[in-house]
């Protein structure tokens, strides 16, 4: 057995695998290492492995005894006999996978006849369409407000609207698409109409991201915080 690490040799490596045909597990055995490795190795060198096809090849050769249908093969007559005996013994409810007939089901929104794709579909699907199934979920407001299993209790997750509604009738107008309103002191729950501004989408970007620097890798700069009020007078608002 060979103590060193030889198969971190390229040369050596290439030698035992390539030229003299050995196996990964023959190699394994002689350098006293897994046959994982010596796999490993082979990436690391860019030798391509074998398929498992061309290694049994390189094994029958070796070892012609080793495999009983070598040179030998089956006449039709044979094969015909073991197709005949296969002949309906995977088939129907004599296959593994059998899960009973496709029955015809109706469909809860537009109460028409229809076969599901499946077998094992026959007791979940209850709609013939995703267009039916889209349908009774408005239909019933499903997946909807509180019947969500996402329900926060009706908190708006990703903008205040109540700043919003603040701003709108502080103002007597609506927001600018486009427009987003900020909370001067960081606060979003401090609506007062003092601390709200109306900044364009890409100056309130720059104004958050400018807090955090790690938010986005195109703002990765220290700002001071005090720093940020000159970028708000020098955005284009609409608070007038």
């Amino acid at each position: 057995m060979i103590t060193e690490k030889k198969y971190a040799d390229l040369n050596w490596l290439y030698q035992k695998y390539c030229i003299e045909k050995l196996s990964s597990i023959a190699i394994a055995k002689l350098c006293g290492c897994s046959s994982n490795n010596i796999r490993r190795w082979l990436k690391i060198h860019n030798i391509k492995i074998r398929s498992e096809s061309e290694s049994l090849r390189i094994f029958y050769a070796r070892n012609p005894n080793s495999n009983p249908m070598q040179g030998r093969h089956h006449s039709v007559k044979t094969r015909k006999k073991m197709s005949d005996a296969k002949k309906g013994k995977y088939t129907g409810e004599k296959n593994h996978r059998w899960t009973g007939e496709i029955k015809e089901k109706t469909c809860l929104y537009c109460l028409a006849t229809f076969k599901p794709d499946a077998p094992c579909r026959n007791e979940k699907t209850k709609f013939c369409s995703y267009d039916c199934w889209h349908d009774y979920q408005k239909k019933h407001g499903l997946f909807r407000g509180k019947n969500h299993p996402r329900w926060k209790g009706g908190k708006e997750r990703y903008f205040n609207r109540t700043a919003r509604e603040v701003w709108e009738k502080h103002w007597n107008k609506k927001i600018p698409i486009g427009f987003h309103i900020h909370h001067k002191d960081g606060n979003n729950r401090n609506n007062e109409i003092s601390n709200l501004v109306s900044l364009s989408a890409s100056d309130h970007v720059a104004i958050h991201n400018r807090r955090n620097p790690k938010r986005r890798k195109n703002y990765q700069k220290n700002v001071n915080f005090g720093e940020i009020w000159p970028l708000q007078k020098k955005a284009k608002n609409i608070n007038a």
